[in-house]
């Protein structure tokens, strides 16, 4: 289990972009392996200025949609939709520190 979450923290490092913060506030830094997936990016850029209720909402309705997915045997849209939950996750951790 430890090194299932291990690796799940890791991999949290390449995909969500680091911010940093400014004299105007939090300053977005986007770095990515991957640039031709808009998508995530756009999600990140989502997820930064979302609350903590509505991230925690978020992950519930994804994984919600993840199972479901799964369930109808659509495994590449539900591994998308996983992307996004752990991006959301991922965020939702960050502030907790």
């Amino acid at each position: 289990m430890i090194m299932i979450a291990t690796a799940l923290m890791a991999l949290a490092t390449v995909v969500v972009a680091p911010r940093r913060l400014d004299a105007v506030g939090p300053v977005h830094v986007r770095y990515r392996r991957r640039a031709d997936d808009d998508s995530v990016g756009e999600m990140i850029d989502s997820v930064c200025v979302m609350r903590k209720d509505e991230l925690e909402t978020m992950i519930e309705s994804l994984f919600a949609r993840e199972r479901a997915l799964r369930a109808a045997d659509r495994v590449d849209e539900a591994r998308a939709i996983g992307l996004h939950k752990f991006i959301c996750i991922s965020e939702l951790r960050s502030r907790r520190f």
